[in-house]
């Protein structure tokens, strides 16, 4: 099943499987991917294998190259979505830019899955439907709240986080993660290091040498990254116009936006929209 905005897919294990397609949730910057096993699987994430049970919710951020195998038609099925079409509000963006996708600690969560497998087949296999035949708007609303309380049933199952020691390099990385996550959830109305620092009760300096020993980038690079896969996934993926992107993302004028591009890829606006 596939939305008319193009933004999300529902797609069977079985069917990627069969297709022998590996499934890149990098196709886009900003594609998630949530896994609800119905069977066991083996699925790789990059060359790391994982053997899942049945039962489970996956959670897996942008970027990451995703294989299965010895699936069948009983494994279960996977939801791809944009964060265009989930983040509406500070509530999603909460959900959707925490350790369920973004956790150092961890490359991608596993939890319990709390409703039942016929549940879970009611609605994908014909709840879904019958919002469907009513319109896409009825259609994508179904699809959010189906990912909703995905999201609510994975952060229910994440474990506690247990305190690092000071100076432990884990420490630096838990920093970080931190850091990863207030900048999705706040960078288009922050892009200053100094108010995440404070967020954070560190000064910018320390933000910013920590971010050099996890990611070998300074704190405002990793804003600047962060501010630029918004841009060019509003740019190829929306019908804004170039004007309501750079407002969208908080940029007071659209001279200092294009300037933003230009220096960040070397490309123009609309240069990176036709990449599309």
């Amino acid at each position: 099943m596939k939305s008319s905005l193009e933004e999300i897919n529902i797609i069977s294990l079985k069917k990627i499987y069969a297709d022998q397609q590996a499934l890149l949730a990098d196709t886009k910057d900003d594609q998630f991917v949530v896994i609800r096993t119905l069977g066991e699987i083996d699925l790789y994430i990059g060359a790391q294998p994982y053997h899942v049970p049945a039962d489970k919710l996956i959670f897996i951020s942008p970027g990451k190259l995703i294989q299965f195998d010895n699936i069948d038609e009983n494994s279960g099925y996977c939801v791809l979505f944009s964060a265009t079409f989930f983040d509406r509000s500070d509530r999603d963006a909460e959900m959707l830019y925490s350790r369920l996708f973004f956790d150092y600690q961890e490359d991608i969560q596993i939890t319990d899955a709390m409703r039942s497998v016929e549940e879970v087949n009611e609605i994908v296999n014909h709840r879904v439907r019958l919002f469907a035949e009513k319109g896409p708007v009825l259609y994508n609303a179904a699809l959010r709240n189906h990912i909703e309380s995905m999201l609510i049933e994975g952060l229910f199952g994440l474990p506690e986080l247990l305190p690092l020691p000071a100076g432990d390099r884990l420490a630096d990385r838990s920093l970080v993660n931190a850091l990863l996550i207030l900048v999705n959830r706040n960078v288009k109305k922050q892009s200053h290091v100094s108010y995440y620092a404070n967020e954070l009760h560190v000064t910018p300096r320390k933000l910013s040498i920590c971010c050099r020993k996890v990611f070998n980038k300074t704190a405002k690079q990793i804003i600047s990254d962060t501010i630029l896969k918004k841009v060019i996934n509003l740019l190829q993926h929306s019908g804004l116009s170039i004007s309501q992107i750079a407002f969208e993302m908080g940029f007071t004028d659209e001279s200092n936006f294009r300037r933003f591009l230009k220096k960040q890829t070397g490309k123009t606006a609309m240069e990176l929209r036709e990449q599309k």
